[in-house]
């Protein structure tokens, strides 16, 4: 989403304990993918996985990925990506005054 008009905005990941988390609920389950514009995920500075990247398989155990922001692209910042069993995907996530921005996989929409 982008608005600009909630309370506390923009937020940041800024609190964040460095450590493994799982993505549920309205707002997403796993990180976007693409070069973000400003203002995205309810920050100024929203973190998302660059393009190109595929989340790894169940078989491909921790992999690095490459994240992107509002004007580099280049994935300069990496995230540490697990697969696990029943479908879902662990990051390793850490404090940033960026925001990590996510959105619903295609298997919550029956695909």
């Amino acid at each position: 989403f982008a608005s600009k008009t909630f309370l506390g905005w923009p937020k940041t990941d800024s609190a964040l304990a460095e450590g493994w988390y799982r993505f549920t609920g309205i707002g997403g389950d796993v990180l976007a993918e693409g070069c973000p514009s400003s203002a995205t995920g309810g920050t100024n500075n929203p973190l998302s996985l660059c393009s190109g990247n595929s989340h790894p398989s169940l078989t491909d155990g921790v992999k690095a990925m490459s994240l992107c922001f509002p004007g580099n692209c280049l994935g300069e910042e990496r995230v540490n990506v697990l697969a696990c069993p029943g479908g879902f995907f662990l990051y390793y996530l850490y404090p940033t005054y960026k925001g990590f921005v996510t959105r619903e996989s295609l298997k919550n929409h029956g695909h």
